[in-house]
């Protein structure tokens, strides 16, 4: 029931980030839709913090079936304000494809070589990203920092500050730097890098310096989602929504199979009696993970395109 339950509720809030992405793509000008695009993602940054000590909080006010409960009312309310308050676009921006030609578009947007010369550093950085910080980095400050429970719950939630705070400032960045001539992969090259910098330096095991160094991880490891304005840009912005979907279901994947990855590898250490996984056993996993991202890095600076977007409007 669990199970079915967390379906539903990854069914039902898959369509929030696309489509707050799209109408971003439809109201919002190209040369500050970066911008636009990282305020959405500090949305979802308040949405993690929210999920830390505040939940803890209302689970020991109301029990956790009474904050789910709550948190349910808060959805529909939420929704119900959006289905009455936000205008629909105009009439020509909307789309009457019918659901065959949006699986052809789809098709056509995994076929575009441009696509692919950015698309294994999107999928590799921001989904290793998120299936280390959702899953693995409070493992990692257990076994490897030797935090207790409360101090890894703090640095989860310093790494949810880093988070909205690398978002918004990531976005300002962009905007800024944009109207100063720098294009939007420019700005994302030195971002990522920042953040390939950050996972080096936990292999390093910064024991006596972790809160930082995660921090940092928290907020340089979205860095790549600078590209889905670009991406907007360059499908046009009848395609907008669909080629950032395209985008993200790989981000996603990817989010799953480095968890998955992690796992498997850390689980040819033994453990030890108190059920902590083994250091090198870290030091494995997400150094193999970090040679794949530097690989992906290499080959997306090597394809970078030169000549900027090219815009299909329409």
């Amino acid at each position: 029931a669990l199970f079915f339950a967390r379906m539903l509720i990854g069914a039902g809030s898959a369509g929030g980030l696309m489509a707050g992405f799209k109408a971003v793509t439809l109201w919002v000008p190209a040369e500050r839709r970066a911008l636009a695009n990282a305020v959405i993602m500090a949305a979802g940054g308040l949405g993690i913090l929210t999920a830390t000590v505040p939940a803890e909080w209302a689970t020991q006010a109301f029990g956790w079936r009474g904050m789910f409960f709550y948190l349910s009312i808060v959805t529909v309310v939420v929704a119900a304000l959006i289905f009455a308050l936000v205008p629909d676009p105009e009439a020509s921006a909307k789309s009457s494809a019918s659901v065959r030609d949006q699986v052809r578009a789809i098709g056509m947007i995994y076929r575009d070589p441009v696509f692919w010369r950015i698309a294994p550093l999107v999928t590799t950085t921001c989904g290793v990203h998120i299936g280390i910080q959702t899953l693995w980095a409070g493992p990692w400050l257990r076994d490897v920092a030797g935090y207790d429970r409360d101090a890894v719950a703090a640095t989860l939630g310093w790494m949810a500050i880093g988070f909205l705070i690398g978002t918004l400032m990531s976005g300002a960045a962009a905007d800024w730097l944009g109207r100063r001539g720098i294009s939007l992969l420019q700005v994302t090259t030195g971002f990522v890098l920042v953040y390939l910098l950050s996972t080096l330096a936990i292999l390093m095991e910064p024991v006596a310096y972790a809160v930082p160094v995660w921090f940092a991880f928290g907020m340089f490891g979205q860095a790549a989602i600078l590209t889905y304005p670009w991406f907007a840009s360059y499908f046009g912005v009848q395609l907008a929504g669909r080629a950032n979907t395209a985008m993200n279901f790989l981000v996603f994947s990817g989010a799953f199979l480095s968890q998955y990855a992690i796992g498997g590898i850390i689980d040819l250490w033994p453990t030890s009696a108190e059920g902590h996984y083994d250091r090198a056993a870290y030091q494995v996993a997400f150094g193999l993970l970090l040679a794949l991202q530097i690989l992906c890095f290499v080959w997306y600076l090597m394809k970078l395109p030169r000549d900027g977007a090219r815009l299909q409007e329409g």
